[in-house]
């Protein structure tokens, strides 16, 4: 297993997902995902907490993954099974 570590200083789209591109494509995705394929984005949906608390995966990192996995010919889902609330809470009170 490989793990990749990177910084990127704000959560604005491009950036973001440029970063989060350029940490990826050193794992190799591109070689994972093939056109029409399903892929799951686990956010780590905790509890029904806004963005500034810094309780789930921030909303434009999901963003971002989402359209990579696009970008990649996949079909990006987001899955989860909270601990402390309904899916439906979590993913409206996290932002997403």
């Amino acid at each position: 297993m490989s793990v990749v570590f990177g910084r990127c200083y704000d959560y604005e789209s491009g950036k973001l997902k440029d970063c989060l591109q350029d940490l990826i494509s050193s794992l190799g995705i591109e070689q994972l995902i093939y056109t029409g394929d399903r892929v799951l984005i686990k956010p780590n949906l905790i509890a029904p907490r806004p963005v500034v608390d810094a309780v789930c995966t921030h909303p434009a990192m999901i963003r971002a993954l989402a359209m990579i996995i696009r970008d990649c010919g996949g079909q990006p889902y987001i899955g989860d099974s909270p601990g402390y609330a309904s899916l439906e809470r979590c993913l409206a009170g996290s932002g997403m």
